[in-house]
């Protein structure tokens, strides 16, 4: 199903975005000299990419290709990718200037203006004071969102968990009746706060477990026949942290050759050299998308019939000892997952790998973008208009692919059983191998 990875590949690329300009030059009325020509504005970008198959094979082989198609139901087309890429827009694209009249001559400017500097170093501007993480932290920030994504998307999950409200009923006992507190010690910030806790920790959580427990024993049949419907399919799902945006305003110390032309004109023309301020907006956001596939075990014996049937009881109720359950019973382990996704991790080993439940594919993506607007407050251009400036925007896109059983693990971690698993879904092209296409 998964290719074993190609040598990554890196490319990088400048892309100039052309504007015309026209620059005229008058003596007391009459056109002297006339020059015509374009000013790029650059768009830096790089771009890694594990497995370029898509560029391999392209987008129109695989739709039309029948044998592409059926390969794509083993093998996962996709791999790793970054991209990271710088576009600078300046405010003035089509700026009109006249020049005031000197000795009888003077100059009208028609085209863009901007900055006198390189792509690398306006970046660099653009990312002032911003914490821009290493590959290897990012790395592990997106594995820590993907499986917590994987937790919220799993088919298999429990419609409800009557192992772990058995386990803190006969633990914890029925929490205390509802205004105990306050007839025992009156009403007070003591009282008031043992009363919140006992409804927070106490009824709240049974209320909700005695809720999902009901509604699986109502619901059973739908919830059963789904659970086998979807059996041997592929299980799309989709999960979004949603978006993160942050503002700031910040004024630089100094640009270096922090000069602001109108291009065409005379090169290096000032116009004005000062501290520029920075309005700068940053958005973030982070998705997961993949594909699951699990298997019940049919059969006419009777020890598959017996594996059906408890099958069917966990899926339900919730019954199996897991290292999930265990977790969530022992005391104050939800506090710890308030600053970790330990849960998260636990639940995932618990359910991926039973009842032959894979990832036939996921990912985890994650796109930044930085929108600094440089301007010089005051300066105006011939003629009024906005202040002189430029946007620059600084975009770093990455996707990261999870193995058969989550993120983060590569084939060498596999064990046996999960090897087997994979052998009889026909995932693997030899012992110890994934399928591959070449």
């Amino acid at each position: 199903m998964y290719m074993l990875p190609f040598a990554p590949e890196t490319k990088r690329t400048t892309k100039p975005h052309e504007k015309p300009y026209s620059r005229r030059r008058y003596s007391r009325g009459v056109l002297l000299e006339e020059q015509r020509g374009v000013c790029p504005w650059y768009e830096s970008k790089l771009v890694t990419v594990d497995n370029p198959l898509w560029k391999r094979y392209g987008r129109q082989r695989y739709e039309g290709s029948e044998i592409l198609r059926r390969v794509a139901e083993r093998v996962d087309l996709g791999n790793n990718f970054s991209l990271d890429r710088t576009t600078r827009i300046p405010n003035h694209r089509n700026l009109q200037v006249r020049t005031p009249p000197f000795f009888g001559t003077h100059y009208e400017y028609d085209g863009p203006a901007g900055f006198i500097q390189d792509t690398e170093t306006m970046t660099r501007n653009a990312l002032t004071g911003l914490y821009w993480p290493t590959e290897q932290e990012l790395n592990l920030a997106m594995f820590a969102s993907g499986c917590t994504a994987i937790n919220r998307t799993l088919p298999t999950k429990s419609a409800s968990n009557l192992a772990l409200t058995l386990i803190e009923l006969v633990r914890e006992g029925i929490p205390s009746m509802i205004g105990s507190a306050l007839m025992r010690g009156g009403v007070n910030p003591r009282t008031l706060a043992e009363e919140y806790l006992n409804y927070e920790f106490g009824w709240a959580p049974l209320i909700r477990d005695v809720q999902s427990l009901m509604t699986a024993v109502v619901q059973s049949a739908k919830i059963l026949e789904e659970y086998h419907r979807q059996s041997g399919e592929h299980i799309r799902r989709r999960f979004d942290f949603g978006t993160d945006t942050k503002t700031d305003t910040f004024e630089l110390g100094s640009i270096l050759n922090s000069t602001l032309v109108y291009a065409g004109l005379t090169e290096g023309t000032k116009v004005v050299s000062a501290r520029p301020q920075v309005t700068r907006k940053v958005t973030q956001k982070t998705w997961f998308s993949g594909a699951y596939r699990y298997y019940l075990p049919y059969g006419d014996d009777l020890l598959s019939q017996i594996k059906l049937w408890e099958s069917n009881a966990n899926h339900l109720l919730g019954v199996r000892i897991t290292p999930e359950l265990l977790w969530n019973a022992t005391p104050w382990t939800w506090l710890l997952d308030w600053f970790a996704n330990i849960g998260d991790v636990i639940s995932n080993i618990s359910h991926i790998g039973r009842d032959g439940l894979i990832l036939h594919y996921a990912y985890i993506m994650q796109e930044t973008t930085v929108e600094a607007e440089f301007s010089f407050p005051g300066s105006r251009p011939y003629g009024g208009g906005p202040a002189l400036g430029e946007t620059v925007y600084v975009t770093r896109k990455n996707r990261r692919k999870a193995s058969p059983y989550g993120f983060g693990l590569t084939t060498e971690e596999f064990s046996p059983k999960q090897w087997a698993i994979l052998g009889a879904l026909g995932l693997t092209q030899a012992p110890g191998r994934l399928y591959q296409y070449d």
